[in-house]
This record gives C-alpha cells, structure tokens and sequence, in this order.
C-alpha cells in the first residue's frame, strides 16, 4: 500500500507582524488526513508550528521526512506563514527580477534570513531525486502564492499575509544559497549557463504539483470563518476535500475551490502549476493517488445494523436526498448518513443478494445553507424584523449568524434601507430595501433567497459521473470584426478560462455588440441531450432562453435561441442600457450546459425572477423575465437517468463608459466623480478599467500589479457598486496640449464620498524610461489633484477604434497603510513602551515621567526628523540585538521619546523646546545619570543645536544621529523629496514600500509650511550657524546608509528616474537628483559626505566616529546592521 509523508508547516508567531490563521489552517489539514487516511501505517505526519520552533533550520532538516518515501508513495508539503520577496543575484535566472521566500520564524533576527524559493526548488530536487514514481505535492496558502507571499490589510476583518523584504535576502550572493556547491549523485543543483555571454544560473526542479492560494499579482486572504481565523483558500480547498473524501482531481479540485474563495473574499484566484516537466495530464489525477479521477467510485455494500450502504458519508460531502448511479445495475437515493464515513441508501431489488458489492457514483444536491451576518451598527429594530420571519419560515438556503463570520454581511443606513454585500468588501450585491416591518423584511429575506440559490447553481456541478468530455467536445466562438455577425469571421476562445471576456467594438460611429456561437460535438454511439439555464447578472434564472438539443451520434450541432420564430445560432450578448445608467461597464452572466444521455435533463424547476441592483433607478428584468416562478427542485425527473454532466461557460460582457467632452473649465460629472478640468484643457474624458488597459497595444500593467506593488490597490471610481473590474483609470483622448495641466493650472478630480483619511495617487506611465510616477496628489479635503499629464499611449484596438493615436492615461491607487498624522499637540516629551504586538504606548504624565527619572541610571531619547514621527523609530527597542535576547528595552532603564511640529517651526525653536522639556521632568545640567539621544534625520540636528548652542553638553552623555544632514540636503522643497522616493516605491523598491501613506500625504502640504526643510538646504540652510567650530565636548556617533549596497544597478536606475523628472519638466528634483544620486555615494535623502563630515570637527576634544550601513533614509530603525551599530554605542 502506497504511503502518504505529510509535512505540514504553519507560523503564527513572528517577531513582527505576527499572524493568527496560520496554526488553525496546519490544525484543519491534519485533522482532514486522520480522517480520510486513519491507517496510521498509511499516513506519517510531522508538523512544525510554534511549538516546535519553525526556524529556518528546522524547516530544511523537516524534509527529512521524505527520505523514506519510495515507490508510489505520495509526499505532501503544506505551508502557512509569512511571505517575502527580493532582488534576485543578476546571474540568477529570474523571469521577474525577483526572488520570492518563505519567512521563518528566525528569518527577520539576527544571524536570521529567509528560505528563498531557489532554494525550495533545489531542496526538492534533492529531496526526490532518484525517486521518479513518488508523487509529491506543495500546497501554499499565501499572497501571490505561486512566488511564496503574503501581506497584510486591517479592512473589514480580512487579513493579508505579508512582510517587508529584508535586505539580508536582497544581499546575498549565490554561493550563500542552500546546496549552491553541493552535488548529488554527480549532478549540481544549481547549473550555470551562458546567454549572449553573459552567465546564467538555473535551479533544477524537481517533478511536483503545486496548489496556489493565488495568482502572483494577487494576495491571498485570511479572514474569521465559524469564529475562527482562517486562510480563504484552505477552509475552501479542505471544504471540497470533504466533499469528494479526497477522491478528485488536482484541476477540478482547483476549479471548485476557486468558486468558494470568490464567494468569500475578493482579488484571489487559486490555480495549479506543474513543474518539473510533468505532462498535463497530471492534473487529471486523484489528489494524492495515482489514479485517473474519471475511475474514482465508491463502494455499495450491505451492512447488518443499517441495510444497504456506500462508502462514502458527510466527509465526503454526502447528505441525505443525494442520488445514487450503480452501473449497469440501478438508482438510488441516500436515506440517512449515521456515520461520517459510510452513508445509507435505499434497497432496490435488482441490488440482488447480500454478499454482492458494487460500485456508484454521486450525484450531491446543491442544498448547503449560506450564512449571513448582521453588522456591529446595523439597526436594531429591522435586525429583530428579519430574524423573526426568519425563525417563522424554513429556508433550505439562508441561515443567520450573530457572530461576524458569514459570506454575507448585512447593513442598513440612516435611511431604513437594508443592503448585502460579500465579507471584506464594500460593494452591494442588490439596489438596497426599505424595511419599516416584518412583511417588508420578509420581501428581504426572499431576495436572498433569490441570491443563493443563483449562488449555488454557479456552483454546482456533478463530478461522479460516466459522462466526460472524452464523449464530447465544446467549442467557443467570438465573433472578431465589429458589427461582422458572419460565422465565417468568428475565432475560437480557448476553454478553461473562470471567464470569457466579450468586449464591445466601435465601429458605424457607435458600440456594437459582441456575439458568441456554442457548439457541442457528440462522440458517443447514442443521442446527446443539451438543456441550459442562463444565470443574469441580476440573478435572474433562466432555462427556456436556449431551445433544448438531442445531438445524434457524431453530430455537431449549435446552441440556438428562437428569434422572431426562426432559430439563431448566433447569440448576440448586450449590456442593457439600464444597467450603463447605473454606472456598470462591465457585467458577468453564466450559461449552465446539461448533458445528458438517454434523457434529458428537465430544469424548467430553477426558473426564479432578478432582483433590482443597486443603483440610481430600478432594472427591469424584461430581457430575460421569467413568467413564473418555479419550484426549488424538480419532482424527480432525473431519476431515469444513467449519466449527465455539468458544464459552466462565464462571459464578461463589457462595454466602455461614454465619452464626455471637456472644455472652458467646464466640470462634468462622470461615474461617482466630478472633473474639474483647467480652462484651456480641451479633448474628450472616458472612466475605464486597468485590468482592460492592460490588454492594449503597449501591454502596459497597472501599477498595483507592476513588482508585486501590494501596498497599492485600484481606486473605484464607480465604487459601490457590484461588478467585474474597478474603473480605475481617467482616460484623456485627443488632448490638444497637454502642457495646459500643471503645478498651477491642476486638473481636480472631486469625489462623492469621503475618503476617511485615507490617501489616492494619480500615477502616470512614461514610455520611454517604462517608470510609473505620480501626476499629483490627494488634498486635504479630498480632492484628487493633477498637476502634470503623461505622455500618450496606445489604446486597445478592440476596444476603442475612435483615437488612433492613443490617449492619456491616469492610473487611480489607493495607498494601503497605517493612517499616520502629520500633526501632534506638540512637542511631545513622553515615555515610550512596546508591547509584543509591537503596539507603541506614549506616557504624556511629567510628574510621572519625573519619578522614573529619579530612579534611573541609564535613559535612552528618540528623536525623530522631517518624516514620520517616534513611533516608527520606537518600535526598534523590542528588537533581538544579538539573538540572545538583548534589546535596548533592556539595556536601558529609561525609553523617552521627543515628538516635535517639524515643519513650519525652526530648527532652534525646536531645541529650545527639547531643554524646556527636559528641565521639567529634572534632566538639568549636571544630573549624574547616562543620557544618550538616538536621533533621525533632522532630530540630529535639533539635538546638536541644543548641545552646541543651549548647553545640552552638560545633559547628554552622547549623541547617535542617523542620517542626519550635518552638511545639508540639495532638496529644496519636501514635496519633491517625497515624490522621488514615490517614484522608487512604485517602481519595485521594496524597502519604500511600507511608507508609501506617508510619502503620498506630503502632496497635501503648502510651500509655506516647509521652515525647518529649507534650514536643511545646501545652499541657503543654516549650517554657517551651527557648523561654526563648536565643540560639543561629548561624543558623537553618525551612521550613514548608502543605497548604493542595496539598488542593483544603480547608476543605471539613478539615471533613468532623473531622466524621467527632467521629461516632465520637474527640474528642481532633476538637480537634487543630479547632486545627491549620481555625485556620492547617499542615502536617498542626503549623500553620506553630507551625513558624516562636520566642518571643524577635526579640532573637537572627542573625536566623532562614522559607520555607513546598506541602508537607505527611512529604514535605519528596522535595518539590523544599524541597530547592530546602535547596540554598541550604547
């Protein structure tokens, strides 16, 4: 008997960011395989969680586990935890530039680093190597989870699991990687080749087949399903396990899952991937068997206590009123399931004598319930209102939950109107109901009744079947020229796809629809049945839209509708009119298929009528209306039947917003926004979809999936509503001159709706230099402001035919983050502690501070500097310094943090304020205790002030400045320094990423509230003053990053982003830029000469001692070598 090497691997509690779904999901996995697989000489089991430390270590020496594994035996490796990515080795063959890790639970400690996926692929490759019959399997439940990530989000209570990249991992060079110079067997994992001269390193593969949670430009969800955390993708992937006991293939186990993630989050595809040169046809196996999936039966037996049974019960998804086919033998019916691992079935005589045994298939009923949650502010009156009629009637469907863990969550608003929209998402499923009584609740409570059962026809399916689709074919046609409906033009759609996308053509100066044409070819010896039921958008169910089929044997025949009495085989889909009012573009609508052999399948029973979605006015259904509505099920029809089969085919039908004119200043309302165009703008504005642009001529990708941008989301501007795609582009055709737009003639983008504090980029893309950018900024009362236009590209023929030259293109992103203020009541002395959430907690009491002061020996200040304030910086006291525990938590007696206005207020008002602070908590002059001051940026200067010029000598013991401009910055205005470090963000620099909230929030600041920044300049800063000799009689430590170490190619990015500030005509950043990158070594922000040469320093009493890091200006306090460097200091 072949065995089963489970290892399954889940990490929850990471030093920071740590995750709560993780150990839940190994937790369900397990319990899965003790229950599908009890014989414990079948299935070995090793688990790594918290308990049993996960280290990067041990996860290698875990796979050990496999080394007993032979034959035909399977080997599963299942993971759930944090995800990260880096910069591959240039040498390193990496289609995206990047390599992607699994973080362990030592990986961001010191001595610590991250599992990278090469060396995951040369792990398995040695794991198996010289066992070419053993099947092994990854499953990984994470962020863009073919490359092995994960993030994280604090919306609506789904998380997403991710963490910063460490520059550890971006450092390492190939011969540091796991087996780099190992051999097994005379082969090398890692083979070198050469292109173009040029040396190529490849990793070797192993054959295996991967479960990803996700597309690799998507994030995988964790959210509370039943009260508990779980990943999305395992609750449903295990979920359909229990359904089939295991006995499905890897592509139908995938497809199925797919359907229940979308039903619970949004944005997250799983798939499947074979590697290793394993032929398709793999995926076609039975999950972890060798076996055809198409073979799979379970087994009919007769059992003394209970009669006739199979083997196959509630974990297999079974439920009572199933059917059951016996071949070449009878039906059946399930009667009752007493065990979860055998079912019992009614006895049928031709069953014959006891002793027999056969084999069925099932058919399971789409009959599981679907849970909907109240939420926490919904009003209380229409919630008693909808759980009273709800306890009156019995509903096969809708079951309600007090705690937040539906798919469904209801809400009302201060109109009565009570509405339905998926968990995690804002967008409702249906145009909201007043409910003012328990008869209008129930008109509520029947349109979800309306909602899932259309729901779970999308999902179902009949995977126990004989039928396949080896006894017949399905093609797909499109029609390719506008307005061109001749079969003879059509091109084939390739199946597989969840979706056909069906787009609108322009063409005879107006849109013209898309056409389709469905044909089935019958390979069987007898008659093929075909009945359908077409799902609307609106969930509306229709099954006498298409005329029934009986296909005779080798025939192909079309799918047909009737069409002023004459059948038509060219079926025209439309996006009604009425859903454009309501601001749809874009649509999705299914066409169940029933196949069937001898007899028809009759599904006049699922008739129901749409429901009105939401929107400005009511839809009519009159396009596909029913004329009554039918029962849940069918009264038994099917039961003649020997084998049928399931087919669903989905179309997004999509349709361009129309064009609006814009000229004289003129503001039009367009979607749920308002543009407000400069007065000389003259051209032509339309919304669109970046998921759509994507497929123009250019190609271009949407900033949020460019270098795996996770930080960044699409901003809806038609947001509210139920739909495929966001519309999430401000598309500018034939623009007249678009150098109308600028700093002081902006284009304004006016929303609807507040954006809560929340922070939107326009991002334009360059062409030649292939770099994204920001156009603008988002106001402080919520405009969007636009302040230069890029350059035109081209737009996508199929869709729009009306501008041959192209448009302007304006991406909307929303910036993902931690909303971070730019305002204090400041200054702020206060005492700082971390919990092991790493959740900053500030003591403002002085008198307090005062007696802990009295009582300490060594105190530790943080001061912050132009960006941010002390709550990033303070995190850092919690961090492992050695590996052995020590933190400067420890280390010091004291943790007080000085938070200051660090914009419009002098650099020496502010020192002044840090001794007035200092004094009152009774840290004067002389105090006898070990005072040391660890300050960014600007807060070393304010510190040097105070210590040079206000005899801060005398209070501090030492001071450690971190990237501090003793010398000054070329920046001449802050706005500018942050959309350069945007800039870098967007376009892949990982360690910018986290600060994209606030580097976005700078655009709202005005140029008069930039005093302290312009004290900072090179030129005209204050440096004569405070560079004037001075000795400050303590010492001095200065850390300066240098970039340079961490961006690859440097000079080469360097150049092309200052290229591109000098394209759009931005040339106070072009001379910063030319000063600060191409000159010297930097930091981003200051080059290191600046950071670490203080004029007249040569003649001081204590010499100053420098350090430079790979580092770059914002992240010293998570870089472990300038913490490392801070530690020694102290």
């Amino acid at each position: 008997m072949a065995k089963i090497y489970a290892l399954l691997i889940g990490i929850n509690n990471y030093p920071s960011k740590p995750l709560q779904g993780c150990i839940n999901d190994v937790d369900a996995f397990k319990k899965y395989l003790e229950t599908v697989y009890p014989d414990k000489e079948q299935l070995v089991l090793k688990i790594l969680t918290d308990q049993e430390q996960p280290t990067r270590q041990n996860f290698i020496d875990a796979f050990q586990l496999f080394d007993d594994a032979n034959g035909e035996d399977n080997c599963l490796f299942y993971y759930s935890g944090h995800g990260s990515f880096s910069l591959a080795p240039a040498e390193l063959a990496s289609d995206s530039g990047f390599v992607q890790s699994f973080v362990c639970q030592d990986s961001r400690l010191p001595g610590g680093r991250d599992l990278i996926d090469k060396e995951m692929s040369y792990l398995l490759w040695k794991t198996m190597h010289g066992k070419p019959d053993v099947t092994f399997v990854a499953i990984t439940d994470c962020c863009h989870s073919g490359s092995i990530m994960k993030a994280f989000d604090n919306e609506k209570d789904v998380t997403e699991r991710m963490i910063s990249a460490d520059s550890r991992t971006s450092g390492l060079k190939l011969e540091d990687y796991l087996g780099y110079n190992e051999t097994i067997k005379g082969e090398k994992g890692y083979v070198e080749e050469f292109q173009n001269k040029k040396k190529i390193i490849r990793v070797r593969q192993t054959k295996h087949i991967h479960l990803a949670a996700s597309k690799d430009n998507q994030t995988s969800k964790e959210l509370i399903i039943d009260g508990v955390n779980r990943g999305a993708f395992t609750h449903s992937l295990l979920k359909i396990l229990y359904q089939y006991g295991g006995q499905i293939s890897y592509k139908n186990l995938i497809d199925q899952t797919s359907v229940l993630v979308k039903n619970l989050v949004i944005d997250q595809s799983p798939g499947v991937n074979l590697n290793g040169g394993l032929p398709s046809s793999e995926q076609d196996k039975v999950f972890l068997s060798r076996q055809n999936a198409e073979q799979v039966k379970y087994l009919v037996y007769y059992n003394s206590s209970y009669g006739w049974c199979i083997k196959a019960g509630s974990i297999h998804g079974v439920s009572k009123g199933d059917r059951i086919y016996i071949k070449d033998r009878c039906q059946s019916i399930v009667i009752a399931t007493p065990a979860p691992d055998f079912s019992v079935i009614m006895g049928k005589p031709e069953l014959g004598k006891e002793t027999e045994t056969y084999y069925a298939s099932i058919q399971h009923q789409p009959n599981q319930e679907t849970s909907f949650s109240f939420s926490a502010n919904i009003n209380q009156d229409i919630k008693t209102w909808i759980k009273e009629v709800q306890s009156n009637k019995e509903s096969e469907f809708v079951t309600f939950s007090e705690e937040p863990t539906g798919q469904y969550i209801i809400t009302t608003n201060y109109l009565n109107e009570a509405s339905v929209s998926l968990a995690g998402t804002d967008k409702t499923l249906f145009k909201p109901l007043k409910i003012t009584s328990p008869e209008s609740a129930a008109v509520f409570i029947n349109k979800l009744e309306i909602l899932t059962r259309w729901r779970h026809l999308v999902e179902f399916t009949n995977p126990s079947t004989e039928l396949t689709n080896k006894h017949y074919t399905i093609k797909l046609y499109q029609s390719k020229l506008a307005g061109n409906y001749n079969p003879d033009t059509f091109e084939e759609i390739p199946l597989g796809a969840p979706v056909n996308d069906l787009l609108y053509k322009y063409g005879q100066e107006k849109w013209l629809q898309p056409a389709i044409q469905i044909a089935i070819t019958n390979h069987l010896p007898s008659s093929l049945w075909v009945t359908n039921a077409y799902l609307g958008f609106d969930y509306s169910i229709v099954t006498d839209y298409f005329s029934p089929m009986e296909i005779g044997p080798g025939r192909t025949v079309y799918l047909e509708l009737i069409k002023n009495s004459l059948p038509v085989d060219v079926i025209k889909l439309r996006l009604d009119n009425k859903y454009k009012e309501l601001g749809y573009n874009e649509i999705i609508e299914y066409i169940k298929l029933f196949i069937s052999t001898p007899d028809q399948i009759l599904t006049a029973g699922l008739n129901q009528e749409g429901i009105d979605m939401a929107g400005n006015r009511d839809i009519s259904t009159k396009e596909f209306s029913l004329r009554g509505a039918g029962e849940d099920e069918d009264s038994g029809e099917m039961n003649n039947l020997s084998a049928w089969k399931v087919e669903t085919l989905a179309f997004r039908i999509i349709k361009p917003q129309p064009e609006i004119n814009i000229a004289n200043g003129n503001a039009v309302k367009m979607g749920s926004v308002t543009i407000v165009p400069p007065e000389k703008l003259q051209g032509r504005a339309v919304l669109s979809s970046s998921s759509q642009k994507a497929r123009s001529a250019d190609g271009i990708v949407p900033p949020n999936r460019a270098y795996h941008n996770s930080f960044l989301e699409p901003f809806d501007l038609t947001s509210g509503l139920r739909s495929g795609s966001n519309m999430d582009v401000l598309e500018l055709l034939d623009v007249e001159d678009k150098n109308v737009v600028s700093k002081d003639n902006p284009l304004f983008i006016k929303l609807s709706a507040s954006l809560n504090g929340g922070s939107v980029i326009p991002i334009g893309y360059d062409p030649e230099t292939k770099l994204y950018y920001p156009l603008g900024f988002t106001s402080s009362n919520g405009d969007i402001i636009i302040k230069t236009l890029p350059e035109i590209t081209s737009t996508d023929p199929a869709i729009n035919e009306r501008s041959l030259l192209g448009s302007i293109k304006i991406y909307l992103q929303k910036v993902i983050g931690q909303k971070i203020g730019l305002s204090y009541d400041y200054p702020r002395l206060s005492e700082a502690s971390v919990n092991d959430k790493l959740e900053v907690h500030y003591s403002h009491d002085k008198d307090k501070i005062k007696a802990k002061v009295l009582i300490s020996n060594k105190i530790l200040i943080f001061v912050h500097g132009i960006i941010g304030d002390t709550e990033g910086m303070v995190k850092c006291i919690k961090s492992d310094l050695d590996g052995k525990g020590t933190t400067f938590e420890k280390r010091a007696d004291l943790i007080l943090t000085f938070d200051y206005e660090n914009l419009n207020t002098k650099i020496e008002e502010n020192s002044l304020l840090l001794k007035q602070r200092l004094e009152k908590i009774g840290l004067e002059a002389n105090h006898g205790k070990e005072v040391i001051i660890i300050a960014h940026s600007m807060g070393g200067m304010v510190s040097r002030w105070f210590i040079e010029k206000l005899g801060g000598n005398k209070v501090i013991s030492k001071l450690i400045m971190l990237g501090t401009p003793n010398n000054g910055t070329p920046w001449a205005d802050v706005r500018d320094f942050a959309e350069v470090l945007l800039t870098y963000a967007i376009n892949g620099a990982a360690f910018l990423k986290p600060w994209m909230f606030i580097l976005s929030a700078f655009g709202k600041l005005a140029a008069g509230t930039q005093v302290a920044f312009k004290q900072m300049n090179i030129k005209n800063g204050m440096y004569p003053q405070l560079n004037d000799n001075t000795d400050p009689t303590i010492p001095y430590v200065i850390i300066a990053g240098n970039t340079q170490n961490i961006i690859v190619n440097y000079r080469d990015t360097a150049s092309v982003i200052s290229k591109l500030f000098l394209k759009v005509k931005s040339r106070g950043i072009y001379d910063a830029l030319d000063v600060v990158l191409f000159k010297e070594s930097n930091d981003i922000a200051v080059t290191d000469k600046s950071i670490l040469d203080i004029k007249g320093a040569e003649n001081w009493s204590k010499s100053i001692t420098t350090f430079d890091v790979a580092c770059d200006h914002l992240n010293y306090f998570i870089t472990p070598e300038a913490l490392d460097l801070v530690n020694n200091e102290i």
